[in-house]
């Protein structure tokens, strides 16, 4: 049978030769994620106007009375309107830019934050639901796991390995690169255990190293200063009726000097409905009346965390499950199977002590942390159903010591060192064959230093600092930032700064091989970025703000997934894993121009923020998953009766190439454009202190919005939202 060529990267790509991207054959087909560049002289010269916008921007505005932070950030208790100054609650503390507490406004980095409050407003339930909430990220599903997008960049079938996730600081992205997420259920904590949620837009490798390479999210826990409790009821009505339904209890507590932070959750549903038409352009296999394929996306979660501190010394740990089948899944998995499923299992521990002075401080970390994955893949071979597993793990003890001098006011100079050991495993193959064993044991080291001056009165911040990364699987790095902050007035902050980040490749990229489709490429080089970025960021009054943010980033030996399918005609053999040939390569280097809007309004009784990012992407014609525009707001207010909150949200995207259109015949070369609309009313009854009922409605707009899938999805070219989904949830709260 004649094979279709499908790379990421068409043969005429600058980043690789004839040679190494092949020549298609006559009657193959070529899809690419990467497609013509464009002139090279073009990628350098978005760079100049950059450094004019900070004598740009008008600085005339209403100045703040009083710096809310001075002397220290509030207390630890979980911000609520009505007990804190307004500008506290538009410029709240962050420690996941420079590793220590500051304003978000004077962060070195483009950081956008949402608190615990707004989280419950909305009524969001999952990661990925709060981060779509905020401006320049984007998530894409693909029915198995949630990818994350910023500020345009998508790589299709990445999950989340070029986004670093923390948990309090901390890092728990695995090395493997397959079966995971962490934006959907799949992490110990869920939304109603954050006190707040931190967003880095762009590179930060300077300080975290590897996988910063398109930014960060650090979920902070909830604090108190007293004993406060949460309970949630919450059901899902769908299509198909109740749908699902959700449990979870969260506790904080501090007695003298000891906090505690206890999260348990669990959760269950009967999945939704997906039309996939793709599915009839093909006679080789069933396809469902209506091409709908209905509750084949089942789950069930469950996740624990538990928070310990005590005069410096902090225990955390953490435990989730998820299982789920699949809508969708790759090489030619049967559509609908109720048979199919993703599982994941993660743990994780910390044990830390940190002492603090006026001239030294210094933290000192151990943990220990696993992630597991399964699948079970019903493929046809002919007329004969055969299941394809996979049992993948990463379990990986680390430490970190971290020393900080203040040897004079105004100046900071941090140094600190981790190490990580690795014992991974990858399994797979046919139900009833023996497994093929790839086992693969690796350290990893890194140094990180950071110098930091604060002058003028406190209204000039210089940093500089630098993040040399080791692995025994790959080059060692050296990865610089440099920042400069101005506060030109007491209401208009100006930011400068130079980033980089990398990746080195996963387990997964490099090393997978099942002996049917994938084939190895221990070369692979890490990929990288680096961003050079100012910004402005205007504070109206006491309650609101605006900002403006413009951004050259490049992107460096991207790596990414190139295959050879066979051609998809009526009358062939059903599709099966021995269909595809696939591997990944270092395929790709462009770079991205754009610009950022954004806006921020904290009323008592209206929360109002938003913003558009808009990018083109220069060296290429055409990269899918590319979104030349992302769009969100997001409005909540108890006007005009206090006790009845009504919010809305939404996001916007613009069309996006596939990387696999042309494989499939019949199928369009990208996605439309398309949005996300959700609504929802929040009563806090008067009689009944404490009690909330909630009712919302998800996906308002239904599958309207599509996103593009990876290659070896086909015959799938896209995948929609989730269908219309209502919520009604019940909730109390001590306090």
């Amino acid at each position: 049978m004649p094979k279709a060529k499908s790379s990421l990267v068409q043969p005429g790509e600058a980043r690789q030769t004839g040679a190494e991207a092949g020549t298609a054959s006559a009657g193959t087909r070529t899809a690419a994620m990467v497609a013509t560049p464009r002139s090279a002289a073009a990628r350098r010269g978005a760079q100049a106007w950059i450094g004019a916008l900070l004598l740009a921007w008008p600085l005339s505005a209403a100045p703040a009375e009083v710096d809310p932070f001075e002397g220290g950030g509030p207390s630890g208790k979980p911000v609520e309107l009505g007990e804190v100054e307004l500008e506290d609650w538009l410029d709240l503390p962050i420690t996941s830019v420079s590793l220590t507490e500051e304003r978000a406004s004077q962060a070195p980095a483009a950081v956008f934050v949402l608190t615990g409050d707004d989280v419950r407003s909305f009524g969001f339930r999952t990661l990925a639901e709060v981060l779509r909430a905020v401006p320049g990220i984007f998530i894409v599903p693909d029915s198995a796991y949630l990818n994350v997008g910023v500020r345009g960049l998508s790589m299709p079938g990445d999950q989340v390995t070029r986004f670093l996730v923390m948990i309090d600081g901390r890092p728990v992205n695995n090395s493997v690169g397959i079966g995971q997420g962490y934006l959907e259920r799949e992490l110990p904590v869920a939304p109603q255990a954050l006190e707040r949620v931190e967003v880095i837009q762009g590179p930060i490798g300077g300080v975290y190293g590897p996988v910063a390479f398109m930014g960060a999210v650090n979920f902070v826990t909830k604090r108190s200063s007293g004993l406060e409790a949460e309970a949630l009821v919450s059901g899902e009505l769908g299509s198909r009726g109740v749908s699902g339904g959700e449990l979870a209890l969260t506790l904080t507590h501090r007695y003298q000097e000891l906090e505690i932070t206890a999260h348990l959750g669990g959760y269950r549903s009967r999945g939704t409905t997906y039309q996939l038409p793709e599915l009839g352009l093909f006679s080789d296999r069933a396809v469902p009346p209506g091409a709908l394929v209905r509750g084949a996306d089942w789950m069930k979660a469950e996740n624990a965390f538990l928070r310990l501190g005590l005069r410096g010394l902090s225990l955390s740990v953490g435990y989730s499950y998820r299982i789920r089948d699949l809508a969708s899944a790759p090489y030619g998995a049967i559509v609908g199977d109720q048979k199919l499923y993703y599982a994941n299992r993660s743990f994780l521990s910390s044990l830390g002590f940190e002492k603090r002075s006026e001239l030294v401080s210094a933290l000192v970390r151990v943990g220990f942390e696993m992630a597991e994955y399964q699948d079970n893949i019903g493929a046809l071979e002919g007329n004969t159903e055969r299941r394809y597993e996979d049992d993948s793990y990463d379990r990986w003890a680390s430490g970190e010591a971290r020393v900080t001098l203040t040897p004079v006011v105004g100046l900071r100079a941090l140094l600190g060192a981790n190490a990580q050991a690795h014992f991974t495993r990858q399994l797979y193959g046919y139900a009833g064959d023996a497994k093929s064993d790839v086992p693969l044991n690796f350290a990893t080291a890194s140094i990180y230093g950071l110098v930091e001056w604060r002058g003028l009165s406190d209204r000039l911040t210089l940093q500089a600092g630098a993040n040399w990364y080791w692995s025994e699987l790959a080059s060692s790095r050296l990865t610089p930032r440099g920042a400069m902050v101005v506060r030109v007035t007491d209401s208009t902050t100006a930011k400068l700064f130079a980033t980089g980040g990398f990746r080195t490749p996963t387990l997964f990229e490099g090393y997978y091989s099942d002996g049917i489709s994938f084939v190895p490429n221990p070369g692979l080089k890490s990929d990288s970025s680096l961003s050079l970025e100012a910004s402005i960021e205007q504070q109206l009054g006491r309650s609101s703000k605006i900002g403006l943010s413009f951004f050259d980033t490049s992107y460096d030996n991207l790596i990414m997934q190139q295959a050879t399918v066979d051609e998809l005609l009526d009358g062939s053999p059903g599709l099966s894993p021995a269909d595809f040939t696939s591997s990944f390569g270092n395929l790709a280097s462009f770079g991205v121009d754009g610009a950022q809007l954004y806006f921020d309004v904290r009323q008592p009784r209206v929360r109002l923020w938003g913003g558009v990012s808009v990018q083109a992407a220069r060296d290429v014609s055409r990269l899918a998953g590319f979104a030349n525009l992302t769009a969100t707001l997001a409005i909540s207010t108890n006007l005009p009766w206090k006790p009845l909150w009504l919010s809305l949200n939404g996001a916007l995207i613009s069309p996006r190439f596939k990387p696999n259109a042309a494989i499939v015949p019949g199928s369009s070369e990208e996605v439309p454009w398309g949005g996300t609309f959700g609504i929802s009313a929040r009563l806090t009854w008067p009689e009944l202190p404490g009690f909330t009922v909630q009712v919302s409605l998800q996906n308002v707009l239904g599958s309207t919005l599509r996103h593009p899938l990876a290659i070896d999805y086909a015959p799938l070219t896209e995948f929609p939202e989730p269908e219309l989904e209502g919520r009604l949830s019940l909730e109390w709260r001590s306090w």
